[in-house]
């Protein structure tokens, strides 16, 4: 054993290999002809390589759904600000890139795996939606002493009335809007209930409506000076669902609240919008028709669509239901500039109106009411 040792160690010696020169030499050779390059062609070919890499990791990128992480490639998405996995029931699409959406905007769902971003929003949806219905409960139980009934119902622009989102604490750019909604809609005159949740799309509303929210004998669905106003849908539109459907279930809300109310109900049509860079979230199957794979550049042709749908749909409403039983309002003119783009003055995040915008909004909706309703307000 000593013999086969010692001829091994000498063996080692009679071979020295240096590793460290071999594999420069190794790189030498093979960067030898750039080398014999002039430097200007040497910086262009680097140029080249950079530019290569580049984009190759941006590909990479966008493939993975624009994120990138050391979790092994389970991450697909960032939704709300949360990591989404593969394995999350809540990485799925609302709608599939074949155009097919999971939740029909003209029956009542509650928020799904499709529409709630995380399991975080789901629940927290389902604990706003209880505490909701204890509100709308306890209207229904008050003593108005007069006061005019007032519900505002639709998603976060209509919650931004009590200065939440979800129920929770809204950012500093809606400053004010409850003050807003006790300035435009005294107290001595107005009785408001707020039954708004932030990101709700119609179908959500209908299902809060028929599980909790309008009870057959809650005394604001039976009563005939109840005011109603709606402001719902746009979140349809940007979930990826078509104009059609969209207008669809406003349509349907607005029935619901016909024929299960005997007060008078003011549909707004949807409000401007120009928070592009959703619409690449959306496509597809949202894209343009030339290439099937480019994201349209606004929401607005859609929101065109779904009012045109509205307006549209006035008259048969009221020839079904009564003159004085449904009027479809257009508040969203304040919230185009001349040149068409949405006014960030008003709406700071090009979608949720801030306190001068809802000032707009409120007077928009008090133009509506009955002359008598003006003159115990006393505006200006």
């Amino acid at each position: 054993g000593d013999d086969k040792k010692e001829k091994r160690k000498k063996k080692s010696k009679g071979c020295p290999v240096n590793h460290q020169q071999h594999v420069t030499s190794t790189f030498s050779s093979l960067f030898q002809p750039v080398m014999q390059l002039s430097s200007s062609i040497q910086i262009r070919l680097l140029t080249f390589l950079f530019l290569l890499c580049a984009f190759i990791i941006l590909v990479l990128l966008t493939r993975s759904g624009g994120t990138s992480s050391n979790d092994g490639g389970t991450t697909v998405a960032v939704r709300g600000g949360t990591r989404i996995s593969k394995n999350d029931p809540f990485a799925v699409p609302f709608c599939d890139s074949n155009g097919t959406c999971h939740e029909r905007p003209d029956q009542p769902s509650p928020r799904t795996v499709y529409s709630a971003w995380t399991k975080k929003q789901y629940d927290e949806w389902w604990e706003f939606h209880k505490v909701l219905n204890a509100r709308a409960q306890e209207y229904a139980k008050k003593e108005h002493f007069q006061k005019q009934k007032l519900i505002l119902l639709g998603d976060s622009i209509t919650e931004s009335w009590i200065g939440t989102g979800l129920g929770k604490e809204l950012p500093s750019r809606f400053d004010g809007i409850p003050n807003v909604l006790k300035e435009r809609f005294p107290q001595n005159v107005y009785d408001p209930l707020v039954l708004a949740i932030s990101g709700d799309q119609t179908q959500h509303l209908l299902y809060r409506l028929q599980n909790g929210q309008l009870l057959p004998q809650y005394g604001y669905a039976s009563d005939a000076n109840a005011l109603f106003v709606v402001l719902i849908g746009t979140n349809n539109l940007g979930s990826g669902e078509l104009p059609g459907p969209s207008s669809q279930g406003v349509l349907a809300v607005a029935k619901y609240l016909l024929k299960n109310t005997k007060g008078s109900i003011k549909v707004l049509q949807l409000l401007p919008r120009g928070d592009t860079f959703r619409l690449p979230k959306i496509c597809p199957p949202r894209c343009t028709k030339k290439d099937g794979l480019t994201p349209f550049k606004s929401f607005l042709p859609a929101i065109d669509k779904v009012n045109q749908v509205l307006r549209d749909s006035e008259s048969m409403l009221q020839k079904e239901f009564g003159t004085h039983r449904i009027q479809v309002l257009d508040c969203g003119e304040p919230f185009l500039q001349q040149d068409g783009d949405v006014n960030s003055t008003l709406m700071p995040d090009l979608l949720h109106p801030n306190a001068q915008g809802q000032e707009l909004l409120a007077d928009c909706i008090l133009k509506s009411f009955p002359p008598s309703l003006d003159n115990k307000n006393h505006r200006p």
